[in-house]
Formats: C-alpha cells, sequence, structure tokens
C-alpha cells in the first residue's frame, strides 16, 4: 500500500484529475495519458486507494462488522443476479445501509472520487491503529520514462533534456533489453528503486536492427517512502477493525 501511494503522490495530476475522471477518460483512449503524470493518473492506482479507505470506513462504523465485502456482495444480490445495473446513489445507499453511523458518506465520495482532495490516510488508518509514516530517502533519478509493451518489450517514452541519460545516447523509441546484465522481469522502476545513488549503470537497448550498450551515473533525487506502520496501544477495537480490513473477517461473511 505504501507503494501504491508513493505512486500516486508522484503524479501532479493528482491534484487536478479526481479518479471518475479518470475512469471516464479511458473510454475517450486517452491510455497515452498515463505515462505523463502531469496530464494523468491511473484509475487503478488511485481507486485502489479509495477502495482501501472505504473498506476501513465501514469496518469502523459497524464496530468491526461489515465491511467493503458486503457492499459487493449486496451489489451482486441486488443487481447483478437481477439483471439490473446500479448507479452512484444506489452503491451510496447499500452503504448507509450496512454502516449507518458512517455519517460522511456523501462527503467521501465528493472528495475522493469525483473530487481532488488529498486522501487522509492518517484518519482512516487511524481506524485500525495504524498510520502513514513518510521518510525522505535519496534516490537515482532516472532522467527517462518506459513503457511496458503488450509483448514485454521495455520502450522508452521520453527523455529528459539535459539528463545523463540523453549525454550518454539514450533516445525515445529505444528498447531496453538489460540493465546491468540483467533482463527485466517486471516494472523498470522496481529495478531502478533499489540501484544505490551515485553508481553507473548500464543498459543494453536495441536500436532499429542495432543493439547498443548505453553506460552512464543517473542524477539523484530526494524522494518520499511511505509505509504503513503500527500504532502503539492500539484499542481493541481498533485491533477488531485492523483484523477485519486485513483478513476479511467479520461476522457477515459467507456463512453467517
Amino acid at each position: 500500500m505504501g507503494n501504491e501511494i508513493q505512486s500516486l503522490q508522484e503524479r501532479p495530476a493528482r491534484l487536478t484529475q479526481s479518479v471518475a475522471q479518470a475512469g471516464r477518460d479511458a473510454w475517450l483512449e486517452k491510455y497515452s495519458d498515463y505515462f505523463r503524470p502531469e496530464r494523468s493518473i491511473s484509475y487503478y492506482n488511485k481507486g485502489e486507494l479509495v477502495g482501501f479507505l472505504l473498506d476501513l470506513a465501514i469496518l469502523h462504523a459497524s464496530g468491526g462488522n461489515r465491511s467493503l465485502d458486503d457492499v459487493m456482495r449486496r451489489l451482486n444480490s441486488d443487481f447483478a443476479k437481477r439483471g439490473r445495473f446500479f448507479t452512484e446513489a444506489d452503491l451510496r445507499s447499500i452503504v448507509v445501509d450496512l454502516a449507518p453511523t458512517f455519517t460522511g458518506v456523501s462527503e467521501f465520495f465528493h472528495d475522493y472520487v469525483e473530487g481532488t482532495a488529498e486522501l487522509d490516510y492518517d484518519r482512516y488508518l487511524g481506524f485500525a491503529g495504524l498510520k502513514l509514516l513518510a521518510s525522505p530517502e535519496e534516490q537515482a533519478l532516472p532522467g527517462f520514462r518506459t513503457r511496458r509493451e503488450p509483448d514485454g518489450r521495455v520502450e522508452v517514452q521520453s527523455v529528459e533534456a539535459g539528463s545523463s541519460a540523453e549525454r550518454a545516447g539514450l533516445m525515445k523509441g529505444d528498447v531496453i533489453a538489460q540493465m546491468n546484465g540483467h533482463a527485466l522481469p517486471g516494472i523498470l522502476r522496481d529495478q531502478w528503486s533499489q540501484l544505490p545513488p551515485g553508481k553507473e549503470v548500464e543498459l543494453k537497448v536495441e536500436r532499429e536492427k542495432s543493439t547498443l550498450k548505453i553506460r552512464f551515473t543517473p542524477g539523484t533525487r530526494l524522494e518520499t517512502n511511505y509505509q504503513i506502520v503500527e500504532l502503539p496501544q492500539a484499542t481493541a477495537d481498533q485491533m477488531k477493525v485492523r483484523k477485519g480490513w486485513l483478513e476479511g473477517t467479520n461476522p457477515s461473511g459467507p456463512g453467517h
């Protein structure tokens, strides 16, 4: 969750584009904007975080007896199995029905789904005796952005002007085959985050019909890392919410 929070916080567009708008824009085929942090957020990323907080709010307001799972069950039984669609008003109504003391449902949807207010992590995590710890850390600065294509290739989408990557000759359209002699099994950002600042990197890239080796020492930047930590002396109510949130154990589940 800390990594997902960091991903969202690194996107300036979180202050101008709501998660609802990001979802609507996807239908207008603006996927390319996902790779422009100043223009777009990912509704996968923020949607997941909003879901986490909504789950915590429902658990808290119901004394740990109801959760987001129950909302999904109601949507399934009341709508999907009856061949009906549901509106946002229906969704809010179900949340209120399951957690009557959750008095801020309208504000939650207004601020976090349709709006661009910063997510209040500590408030909702506090329901489970948790908090968000933010710590600055110097990290290597790539100086370029990539995208993993459907066929698995990692293609350079842009190279920052004046960066050490540009000076070393990296170009838009290059396909990165290896980093420091190793293939890229996952997202390049994951490998980059483990790179010590000031360490030279070697990229093996494919450019048209040529294979090149590009070496450079990345710049650095101060980034904020996020981690969820436990509050000391959590109450029994907070522990019940935490257990329901992490393990999905609440009395209203299947068999109850």
